[in-house]
């Protein structure tokens, strides 16, 4: 890897919009927002945020609003439908024209250093994504075992601005796979399509797996961001073993789906795919069973974790596990709506050829403008938004 004289090298300031894809969490959502106003100030950035919301009531428009009084950047509100995450990016990203377009999770917030960390890293490294770590804030810190741990820290034992990369052996190496939580891409190569997030893998998650898979197989290169960290808070539904393996099911289908677009022989992959992975959960069989007898919580929950990941890897041509649907329940109290794709993935066009990313119809957008600005008329976009992804295990 190479220093560079990055974008900073000239006299325009680096321009990074920050899109923030919300779903009824809307007291998580003002303490983000809270906290990209609390950051360090950082000469020569021009800051731009932007809200997409997913609900069908917008009901994240009120503390938009309300945390844009007295903020020190910009901040557009977009409703963005039906639920579906893929919408809610493209939405954010349709809107987006900054150099730099980061992403963070509705129910994170980061550090005061965190804008800082991040312009560093683009100035002095020449990256098409840059990634920072996460770590939990459990709400009840007693029930959050080791998997809960393990799932939902990214950290990594790579020095800071070293390369990282999609793929079984990167992810060993560097200790995480990759996805967007966290993250800043670069707009001119990374988002060049009008939707890059497919629409149909974005009901059940792998679409920010494809879309990164799919540009570093074309080229792009991404990098690690030590020092730029976000805090996730997450709730103790998450940490409960029996959601951590439908979320492990989820990821496998997921890592499965992307691996089959990705491959330079789709049909073959298809086929073989799941031979591999019977075959790793036949292998698997007698450790899971000795990590059972041991007592030992730790390996008894990664085991269970794996197993699930594989079982993912062999039905992935079945109906997706539906975990957005379930989350979108406790979330909103309601039945999940469809949001428009996640049925099976077998003779869908996910499957059966280079995603097109069918955009549903989406609505306003609202300027909110610090400092008493006059907010601009709606926008017409592309796309919309929805809640956070599944992180799917590559191994």
């Amino acid at each position: 890897m190479t220093d560079t004289a990055g974008p900073a090298a000239t006299a325009d300031p680096l321009g990074i919009d920050i899109v923030v894809c919300t779903f009824h969490r809307e007291a998580l959502l003002a303490k983000l927002l809270a906290s990209l106003a609390a950051m360090d100030e950082v000469p020569g950035t021009a800051v731009r945020i932007i809200v997409a919301d997913n609900s069908d009531a917008g009901t994240a428009q009120a503390t938009v609003h309300a945390a844009a009084q007295g903020h020190p950047f910009q901040i557009v509100y977009l409703e963005a439908h039906p639920p579906n995450i893929s919408v809610a990016r493209n939405r954010a990203v349709a809107e987006a024209t900054a150099d730099f377009v980061a992403f963070l999770d509705d129910d994170q917030h980061v550090a005061p250093n965190w804008l800082a960390a991040m312009a560093s890293a683009i100035r002095r490294h020449d990256y098409d994504v840059y990634f920072g770590p996460f770590t939990p804030e459990f709400a009840e810190p007693a029930a959050a075992g080791p998997a809960a741990h393990a799932q939902f820290t990214r950290a990594s034992p790579l020095a800071d601005g070293a390369e990282v990369a999609p793929g079984r052996a990167a992810r060993l190496a560097q200790g995480f796979v990759l996805a967007t939580s966290n993250s800043v891409f670069r707009r001119a190569t990374m988002l060049t399509d009008p939707a890059p997030f497919d629409f149909y893998l974005g009901a059940n998650g792998g679409e920010d797996l494809l879309l990164m898979a799919a540009k570093h197989r074309a080229g792009c290169r991404f990098g690690w961001v030590a020092e730029a960290m976000v805090y996730d808070a997450i709730p103790a539904s998450r940490c409960d073993l029996g959601y951590l393996t439908r979320r492990a099911v989820a990821g496998g289908q997921s890592f499965a789906i992307v691996t089959v677009l990705t491959s330079r022989r789709p049909r073959l992959t298809r086929l073989t795919l799941p031979l591999v992975a019977a075959a790793q959960l036949a292998v698997g069989l007698v450790p899971h069973a000795l990590a059972v007898l041991s007592g030992d919580r730790t390996r008894r929950e990664a085991a269970r974790i794996a197993t699930a990941g594989r079982w993912g890897k062999l039905t992935f041509w079945s109906r997706r596990m539906p975990l957005y649907r379930w989350e979108e329940k406790g979330l909103a109290g309601a039945p999940a709506s469809d949001g428009g794709g996640g049925a099976s993935p077998t003779g869908s066009a996910a499957m059966e050829r280079t995603p097109t990313n069918r955009t549903p119809m989406n609505r306003a957008s609202t300027d909110i403008a610090p400092a008493g600005r006059m907010p601009k008329q709606p926008a017409q976009g592309q796309t919309a938004p929805n809640q956070t992804g599944t992180t799917p295990p590559d191994a």
